[in-house]
């Protein structure tokens, strides 16, 4: 009996351990009028489970098609002055970063979109990965894209690259 209780408890505090918060976020990019103009790729929440107090996420495009202008239209629950990010990082990177300056879990809700990267789009058929240290092809690996609560837990994280242009 005693051994039938501890294999309980042992399976509840596993599967709690094994189970966490989980997301999906995706990347859709806005149809270019033609090449040289300006694209917006907007970062949404397909699917979520909890609040988020930070993110750090980064992303990889082909410099060659993409040029980076700016990141715009940002979600009113994650208002602009709580954003770090650096639109240079590396040749081919951009991270986002966000923070809540008041230190409390924010909702993020499934379909909305919480900003929008804007690039100067020059032709062709490209993607926006989102970028993970064993798949990006820098040299830097101090690469996590990732979402936190405010109890310092890790989201699981299920991500959804954009695609855009012809051939």
């Amino acid at each position: 009996m005693k051994n039938l209780i501890l294999s309980l408890v042992m399976l509840f505090v596993g599967s709690g351990m094994v189970m966490g918060q989980t997301a999906t976020l995706s990347v859709e990019a806005s149809d270019p009028v033609n090449s040289e103009s300006i694209v917006n790729f907007q970062i949404k929440c397909d699917v979520i489970d909890d609040e988020v107090s930070t993110f750090q996420w980064f992303f990889q495009y082909d410099p060659e098609v993409l040029t980076p202008v700016d990141i715009v239209n940002y979600h009113e629950e994650f208002p602009s002055y709580e954003w770090m990010n650096n639109l240079s990082y590396g040749p081919d990177i951009i991270i986002l970063t966000w923070l809540s300056s008041q230190a409390k879990n924010q909702v993020m809700k499934t379909g909305e979109v919480i900003c929008e990267l804007q690039f100067k789009y020059t032709g062709g058929k490209t993607e926006l990965k989102w970028a993970k240290a064993d798949d990006v092809t820098i040299t830097s690996k101090n690469i996590v894209t990732a979402m936190w609560t405010q109890m310092g837990e890790i989201y699981y994280l299920t991500l959804k690259n954009a695609s855009i242009g012809s051939e």
